[in-house]
């Protein structure tokens, strides 16, 4: 399942790189978490996920990250991509 949504991840960003019209263009996003930079999950699940979107894209897919609710609170984080103030957003199913 991990596999799976990384790949489709993927093609979707590809596609976007590719739909731009000019592959010279960076695409920057806005990665938002509640989750703490120190923390777990985000050594080793989401900063090797941020280094590989790069390297895959050639550079071209830059990804900002925003933890510990720097940009959005976790319980605001659906609106937060909803209204574009996140690109990409992370928050806990629950709220």
């Amino acid at each position: 399942m991990k596999k799976q949504s990384v790949v489709l991840l993927m093609i979707a960003i590809l596609t976007l790189v590719f739909a731009g019209g000019a592959m010279a263009k960076t695409i920057n996003l806005r990665y938002a978490q509640q989750n703490p930079d120190t923390g777990w999950s985000t050594i080793h699940c989401v900063a090797p996920w941020l280094k590989q979107v790069e390297e895959a894209t050639g550079g071209q897919v830059k990804i900002q990250a925003f933890h510990g609710q720097t940009l959005a609170k976790g319980k605001d984080m659906w609106n937060a991509v909803k209204t574009g103030i996140t690109d990409i957003g992370w928050c806990f199913h629950g709220y």
